[in-house]
Formats: structure tokens, sequence, C-alpha cells
């Protein structure tokens, strides 16, 4: 677990849980509605945030982990189903993501879980059809941006079963069963009100949409970097020699794996349908979500790649079954779990916001603070509970130049402040673990 709130988002999260309330960003739009009762309800038993949002985590990856394996109709204790079972254990993404405060973990759980139930037999069980498009429905309260991973299982579940109107209804039910309360609890005008307007905003203004953020060739890297190093803990500049080693092997078993799951006796469809789908799922997080600054936007690729990978192991273990082969093997899988249990342990000490909090914490017990920074880290200190005045950087350039006594600049404005600070300070923290400030400067001045 970890102990503190490392971002914003994480925040709001839990504001959301203490009080939930749209109107007031507890937590932004859309809220997630399903995901903040359930993170309640665990709260409520345990006491503890921390404790509440793992228990969360912990029962999403059982989720994630169960349905992969059904997926590829294997059982957890053949070859196949204990090494999946153990890489998306051990993936380092998936388990920082199991403990933050926030819904994506859930969210690919019930999006694995949609999918079977969609893709398993179209013709067959219609219960569990139902099942699929409730799941689908219910997704949009856990995470929204997600769904559009399923819209063409949706589509294919529904060419294939022909039972429009009862599949239909079911994901009607999934997406009324949390968006009537919210709407009761809302209600009609400031839910439309807040609707039109975060949309808006998410896609031109601070979403980090293409509109906002148009360089393909960044947007590009950015989307490759997150899948290949945050996902999967391979190699990039600045990282540890480990994931060198990681990433000499990765390339071969993702050759070799999709080449056992495009010949061997795998549906077709099923493969086809789940590749359309993440080629599209690809292009929606490319153009319309905020991969240039937080790379938990390509978390549910990670279970398919992680299959993938399983594979290729596989390949080599049945093609090449020499004492060399097993040891290279062992190296890898040692190389794998030693990067996903260092991204938990990196996890637990606290980000550079927190840091900030902490040491600003200790010093409000002395002295009257004046704080200088953007708009949403004073937010974020504010509600942490730090006692100060806060400026906007931007928007109180005229109030700061006349400010007295203490102040302490959060981040490159010390232009701001014409005297000299009495102290500068450096926060840090694994930008592969939280990619929101990994550093984050402080400089403290006395004004007389």
């Amino acid at each position: 677990m970890i102990n503190y709130i490392e971002d914003p988002d994480s925040l709001l999260f839990t504001l959301g849980v203490i009080n939930f309330d749209i109107s007031a960003f507890h937590p932004h739009f859309p809220s997630y509605p399903v995901f903040c009762c359930l993170a309640k309800m665990c709260y409520y038993v345990t006491d503890r945030f921390s404790v509440a949002f793992s228990i969360l985590g912990g029962s999403s990856l059982f989720i994630i982990i169960v349905y992969a394996l059904k997926i590829l109709s294997v059982p957890l204790k053949s070859l196949e189903g204990g090494l999946t079972a153990a890489l998306l254990f051990f993936n380092p993404m998936i388990w920082v993501m199991s403990n933050k405060f926030m819904p994506d973990l859930l969210g690919v759980a019930l999006l694995m879980a949609s999918l079977y139930y969609l893709l398993c037999d179209p013709k067959g069980n219609k219960y569990h059809i139902w099942l699929g498009y409730f799941l689908a429905g219910l997704l949009g309260g856990v995470r929204l941006s997600y769904l559009p991973f399923l819209f063409i299982p949706i589509v294919y579940g529904l060419l294939e079963n022909k039972r429009y109107f009862s599949s239909l209804s079911m994901l009607s039910v999934g997406i009324l069963i949390w968006i009537v309360p919210m709407l009761l609890h809302t209600g009609w005008e400031p839910m439309m009100s807040m609707t039109h307007l975060q949309s808006q905003s998410h896609f031109s203004d601070f979403g980090g949409a293409f509109y906002k953020h148009s360089n393909i060739g960044t947007r590009v890297v950015r989307l490759a970097q997150s899948l290949w190093a945050d996902g999967l803990g391979a190699y990039w500049s600045g990282r540890n020699w480990v994931t060198i080693l990681l990433s000499i092997a990765i390339v071969p078993f993702l050759f070799f794996g999709a080449m056992i799951l495009l010949s061997f006796d795998f549906s077709l469809r099923k493969v086809a349908v789940i590749s359309f789908s993440c080629t599209f799922f690809g292009l929606w997080v490319l153009l319309f979500q905020n991969i240039i600054y937080d790379s938990r936007h390509i978390l549910p690729f990670i279970p398919f790649l992680v299959i993938v990978i399983c594979y290729g192991i596989i390949y080599f273990l049945v093609n090449f079954n020499t004492y060399f082969t097993k040891v290279t093997l062992t190296i890898v899988l040692i190389c794998y779990l030693y990067i996903g249990l260092s991204a938990a342990l990196q996890h637990m000490k606290p980000s550079a916001i927190a840091q900030i909090n902490t040491h600003l914490a200790q010093k409000e017990k002395n002295a009257e603070l004046n704080i200088v920074s953007i708009p949403m880290v004073n937010f974020y200190l504010a509600k942490q509970g730090v006692k100060a005045h806060f400026f906007s950087a931007a928007k109180d350039v005229e109030k700061i130049k006349k400010l007295k006594g203490n102040i302490i600049i959060v981040g490159n404005f010390e232009h701001l402040v014409s005297a000299e600070p009495r102290a500068r300070y450096t926060f840090k923290h694994d930008p592969y673990i939280n990619r929101i400030w990994p550093q984050i400067s402080a400089s403290e001045y006395l004004v007389p």
C-alpha cells in the first residue's frame, strides 16, 4: 500500500469518497460513481483510504487474471495459465495502479470480464451475453474513457447473436444503474451543464487531447514510451541496466507469441476482434487522451501484451527445450520480477508534491506562509490542510510583487519575487511510477 495522496487526481478521488459532489469536482467529471461507491464501502469497513483503495486494486487484479485465463481458455494450473498469472501479477504498471487512489485497474477488470462474455460464445448462453452487455454499461460508471475499447466487441456481439433488443436493454441497465442515482443526487440542469462544460474542456483545453497538443510525432513517441517503458518495464533513457536485459528478450517474445496466437487453434475471430479493438482504442488514446503527461491511459493494453509475451516464452520452451534456454528464460523472468518489485517499493515513497506537502506542514507551525504556484498545486496543498495564503503565479502577479514576510514559490516562478531566496529545494520521484510532476522545485523567501 501507499500511505500518501500522490497527485491531484488521487486527491479528487479521495474527496469523492468523503463527499461525492460533481459540482465541487469530488471527483472530477465524469465522477466514476460506481468506483466511488465501492471505495466508500471499503473505507466504511476499514476506516483507512490506503487499505480501501488497495482492496479494490487487489480485487481488480484477481478479476483481470481470472478473465485473461478465461479468454485464453486455459486453466491456472497449466504452463500458459500459471505464466500468464505470474506476469500479470508482477507487471510494474498493474502493481502500481493497484495501489493508486484511482479507478483505472477496476476499469480494466470490468473491461476484461465484459470482453470475455461478449466474445466467448455469441450464439450460445444468452445469460452470458446479457452479462457482457451489462458489464459494458457498468464500465461507464467506473472508467468511461475505457468504454471505446468495447465498441467493436459490442457491435460484433449484436451481429452474431441477433438478440438486439435484449442485449441493448442490458447495456442500458448497466448504464442506468449508475447514471440515474447520479442525476438524482446532482440534479438535471447542473448535471447537463457539467457534462457540456467538462466534455468540451477535455477535448479542447485541459484534457490533453490532440486539439491542445497537436504534435502527432510527440504523441506517438509518448504512446510508445508509455507502452514500452511504463507498461512493460522495458528500457528507456535513464532507466536501470536491468531493463536493457528485459528489453532484448521482449522483442522476440512479442513476435513469436503473436505467431503462436495466430497459428494455433485459437479462434481467429476472437483474435481479430481483440486486435481491431486494440487498434481502435490506440487511436482513441493517441488523439483524445492526455498521453503527453500521463501514461495510465494505456493500461487496457497491458493484459494483452502480457499474454503475447507469455506465449512467446512458451514458444522458446517448446522449440528450444535446452538447459541454456531455461537458464536464459529464468534470468529474464527474474529481471521482470525485480522491475515489478522495484516499482512497488518505489511507489511506497512519497511523490514530489507529497514531499512538498510534508515540508510545508512542518513550516506552517512557525510562521504565516504565502505560497505562490499554479492553481492545481495550490488546490492540492490547501485540501491537504496546509495553512497559507495562496496566490496564482499567472493571475496574481501584482499581488505577489507586493508580498512581505515568508514567501514560498513552488515551481519555476522565481522571477516574480525581486529578492534572493534564502533556500532552494528540489523534490523528486521516479517518473516511471507517476508521470505527474516527477520533479518540483521550491524556493523560500523572507521579504521584510
